[in-house]
């Protein structure tokens, strides 16, 4: 249920298109950490730039893809 919340609230923020390709680019990104020591949380939030001007904004769908990453295991 939380995580249909973060989604929504997410898509509302952001908007669909931006939401989409922000959630593909960091769940790229932290399933690339895993395997590149040099790829931290300033490398990866200025990615996010190329997406949104404030990547701040992108903090609810990093938190779900956290989730879903940990689903997964």
């Amino acid at each position: 249920m939380f995580k249909v919340f973060l989604f929504r609230t997410a898509i509302q923020l952001l908007g669909e298109s931006v939401f989409e390709k922000v959630y593909d680019y960091l769940a790229k990104q932290r399933t690339a950490r895993k395997t590149d020591p040099n790829l931290d949380d300033a490398r990866i939030y200025q990615g996010l730039s190329a997406f949104v001007k404030k990547p701040a904004d992108c903090y609810l769908v990093d938190e779900l893809v956290f989730l879903e990453l940990c689903d997964n295991k």
